[in-house]
């Protein structure tokens, strides 16, 4: 249960501190008092999600603090899965500065909104106004019953294998894509693969290719000037080298003369050893040339498709084809791999689409079973609520497919009156009807699931006269084993409360203020009284206030 409740810097609150006890405690004030801010700052500590614009002072940070004291034992096992200290008293914190920054603490260790929410989920049951709306919706009913069943960690569960089943959808999805696409391309990298391999382009240099194709293309005319150069050079009598050799003769014989001509002598001598060997290798040359047109044509078409080749895939170099060789067949290779991964995908798939559908079959069990439970339980306390002839019907529908939350679809029948049959919820049931079930399955849900604290926000609403009587009847029966928190505009509930807060308004020079005050037996007289008779309070509401107190 909570013992004590702290706003400050809220909406209308600047500061606010509720000190709280078992039993039904009902809070009352006019419309606009600001009780449904009550509501949103005990929503925080839920998890719910902050609106920096409720802060009210932007200087400072807005606080809600709640303090709830509950057995342990319950809750051990979630405070050890989430590493948070484990004291006698639970201590929930939600701090909203002005820029929409949030922070939630769990006895001052720092928590995020979903582990907030885990926890705080098995300490309140929060009812909003807006829940009436939602009575016959699935995602409203659904954890209805998967609380009454106890198989929220079932549908944790079930909710996990769910997300992996889907990644493994879309990664089956994306490799079966990336395999059609890698078949449409596949013929066309055999090609290019073919084309790269019909030569072989390990240590080809295309340059030595081109030199000799030049040569052999213009071999008559080198031959020819490498005859003529070297019978120029050594080849009779009047070639240069017997020339120089006449020359290098005649130094000889003046040698020793002076140094001068020693040296032109050994210069001389140094030039014809040179021209000699020159002679020699222009010789070997000429005669290695020969005139081969068929290595002519064979180097041609080499050197036209590596040509072709290179300016094809846009590259400059031999060795740039080579890479894109060992590319291509990196890429069929890897057809082969993505067909391994295509089908361990589909056999991964297979086996978790086997888990869920077990763990589905599980939940549907368990919703039924609690189905009819709430369906009786819930007809039982219509009757206490003078609808005798009412029932509730939870109807499940299996679907064809997999779903987030399991397989199935429910929808929430009733009917009110004797003959007939039940129709959905939101087509039959009045405003005053449908907060009657409320309340009927609000009290089943808290009697299952033990939760320490209910908190109902004009769960009330559209009800009067003795109806409403009956209503804060079942609130207080309810009370006996969980602490009911209810927000009300009627004084036949108010009238039955143990504990009694009156939210109020105060203006001041600059601002206005909300804030509650614990009311005694007069207060609650006359507040109740001012239920009962509006602005004027008289002498016959004050009496019947005092009645309903007596009661």
């Amino acid at each position: 249960m909570i013992t004590r409740l702290s706003i400050s810097n809220y909406a209308l609150i600047d500061q606010l501190e509720l000190c709280l006890e078992p039993g039904l405690t009902v809070l009352t004030g006019e419309t606009g008092s600001g009780k449904s801010i009550i509501v949103g700052a005990l929503g925080l500590i839920l998890g719910q999600r902050a609106d920096s614009g409720l802060v009210k002072d932007p200087e400072r940070k807005c606080v809600v603090e709640a303090i709830f004291r509950v057995n342990m034992d319950r809750f051990k096992e979630s405070f050890i899965l989430h590493d948070l200290d484990i004291e006698e008293e639970i201590t929930i914190r939600r701090e909203i500065a002005s820029n929409g920054k949030s922070r939630a603490f769990i006895n001052d260790t720092p928590v995020n909104l979903p582990v907030l929410s885990d926890i705080a989920s098995r300490l309140v049951d929060l009812h909003s106004q807006h829940e009436n709306l939602l009575l016959g919706k699935r995602n409203f009913l659904l954890p209805v019953l998967d609380q009454v069943a106890k198989q929220e960690t079932l549908v944790q569960e079930y909710k996990q294998l769910f997300q992996d089943y889907n990644k493994g959808i879309i990664a089956l999805e994306q490799a079966e894509e990336e395999e059609s696409k890698a078949r449409l391309d596949e013929d066309y990298f055999q090609f290019q693969l073919n084309e790269l391999n019909d030569i072989e382009l390990v240590g080809l240099d295309i340059g030595s290719l081109e030199d000799e194709l030049n040569t052999l293309n213009n071999a008559g005319s080198i031959k020819s000037t490498l005859r003529n150069t070297y019978q120029n050079l050594d080849d009779d009598d009047r070639s240069v080298v017997a020339l120089i050799r006449h020359l290098e003769s005649s130094l000889n014989k003046i040698s020793g003369t002076n140094s001068r001509i020693d040296g032109f002598q050994a210069r001389l001598s140094s030039v014809l050893v040179e021209l000699q060997d020159l002679s020699a290798e222009i010789d070997d040359y000429e005669q290695s040339v020969q005139m081969d047109e068929e290595r002519i044509v064979d180097l041609e078409s080499l050197t036209d498709r590596i040509n072709q080749l290179l300016q094809k895939h846009r590259v400059t170099e031999v060795n740039q084809l080579i890479a894109l060789k060992d590319e291509l067949n990196e890429r069929i290779a890897s057809l082969d791999s993505l067909e391994d991964r295509i089908k361990d995908l589909r056999l991964k798939n297979a086996k978790l689409k086997l888990q869920l559908e077990k763990l589905a079959a599980d939940l549907t069990k368990g919703r039924q079973k609690s189905a009819e439970i709430l369906g009786v339980e819930t007809g039982n306390k219509l009757s206490e609520l003078l609808m005798p002839h009412a029932s509730l019907l939870f109807k499940i529908e299996a679907s064809e497919d997999l779903l987030a939350d399991g397989k199935d679809d429910v929808s929430l029948y009733f009917k009110a009156n004797k003959g007939g049959e039940e129709k959905p919820i939101q087509k039959v049931a009045s405003g005053g009807e449908i907060s009657r079930v409320m309340l009927a399955l609000k009290g089943g849900i808290s009697k299952h699931r033990e939760l320490p604290t209910l908190i109902l926000d004009e769960v009330d609403s559209g009800v009067s006269g003795e109806t409403a009587a009956r209503m804060g009847q079942v609130m207080q029966a309810i009370s006996a084993g969980t602490q009911v928190i209810s927000i009300t505009h009627l004084p036949q509930v108010a009238g039955l409360a143990d504990h009694h807060f009156k939210v109020y308004k105060t203006t001041r020079e600059h601002d206005t203020l909300s804030d509650v005050t614990k009311l005694n037996q007069e207060e609650r007289v006359l507040e109740i009284a001012s239920l009962l008779s509006g602005e004027k309070t008289t002498d016959a509401a004050i009496e019947n206030a005092r009645t309903l107190l007596r009661k």
